[in-house]
């Protein structure tokens, strides 16, 4: 018995070591003050829901600088876009796996180029357009194993969601392997489990979703500075897997809560500010958010199973702006 106490006693510490542990990385940034004011964003309309626009399954949503909207209809394999009024403009593209088609399209781009970054999902390659929809061509890098979402940087180095790689592969302006950020893994800060979108923040540095890890995860340098949103696999006071991530133009962090039919925001240290929607099927709920842009005043949010995207507006402070 006297050898077996001081085993225990190390075990004891060991878990409550690992409870406050875990304690700090989920509710820690919740304990300091935010640098952000929360957007209060308030419901504006649905798009997509009828006519020649109709959205099946929409994931993925970017705004070009015209004000046109991108909408990736996975469920028909096309790219449907509206107008600033909401309008439909046009699609383009259908299932196949020649130029011009798509299987399942997933996050979208723009390129500083002004070109549509399409990645896809089941045939393992980026689809490249030009923004009235004519096809320009594909990438299909060794390894790449069904892209979630693909952003280029100010540098011209292209980051890539690998799902089933969990990794976030890179590719030099060139075109060239640079070594990719993340490893496989569960818990432990760096490790990703299924990620789906990326974001960059003012600053260049990478937002991940972690979609599996349940988590948002910032990245600088190839390393992981700050894990955000985390609940240990619980899903109950987290996300509930983490499919989309943004950061509006003040840094402040959007995630897509696939499973508890919100967004939630944060300031760009991670500090929870806010968050947006309910689960159902009304004006201003979702059925499983994917995707997540802004322009000017709005917000738009894809709601994958309610078949539709839905414009928000950023709402006025409701009290002092913070410092």
């Amino acid at each position: 018995m006297r050898i077996l106490k001081p085993v225990l006693w190390t075990i004891v510490a060991c878990l409550v070591a690992g409870v406050v542990a875990a304690v700090f990385l989920i509710w820690g940034p919740s304990l300091r003050s935010p640098t952000a004011p929360a957007p209060h964003a308030t419901y504006v309309r649905s798009l997509g829901s009828s006519g020649p626009g109709k959205l099946q399954q929409p994931i993925g949503v970017v705004v070009a600088a015209s004000g046109e909207i991108f909408v990736s209809s996975s469920g028909d394999n096309r790219i449907v876009v509206f107008g600033p009024d909401g309008a439909f403009r046009r699609s383009f593209g259908r299932e196949g796996d020649g130029p011009g088609e798509l299987q399942r399209p997933m996050h979208l781009s723009i390129g500083p180029d002004g070109l549509l970054y399409v990645p896809e999902y089941l045939n393992d390659r980026i689809s490249i357009f030009r923004q009235d929809g004519t096809f320009v061509s594909h990438l299909a890098p060794k390894g790449l194993d069904a892209p979630g979402a693909v952003i280029i940087g100010r540098d011209g180095t292209m980051y890539i969601a690998s799902f089933y790689q969990h990794e976030v592969m890179r590719l030099s302006s060139q075109g060239k392997p640079l070594a990719p950020w993340g490893t496989p893994g569960r818990i432990e800060q760096g490790k990703l489990h299924y990620p789906t979108d990326l974001a960059f923040a003012p600053d260049g540095s990478l937002w991940v979703a972690d979609a599996y890890n349940n988590r948002l995860q910032h990245f600088a340098n190839g390393q992981s500075t700050a894990v955000v949103g985390w609940d240990l696999g619980l899903r109950i006071f987290g996300f509930r897997v983490a499919t989309g991530v943004a950061v509006d133009p003040l840094g402040r962090v959007y995630g897509a809560d696939f499973g508890h039919g919100k967004v939630r925001v944060f300031d760009p240290n991670g500090t929870p500010l806010d968050s947006f929607g309910s689960e159902g099927k009304g004006p201003a709920q979702f059925d499983r958010p994917e995707s997540i842009a802004f322009h000017d005043d709005r917000i738009y949010v894809t709601d994958f199973g309610n078949h539709r995207l839905q414009e928000w507006k950023f709402g006025q402070a409701k009290s002092k702006p913070l410092p």
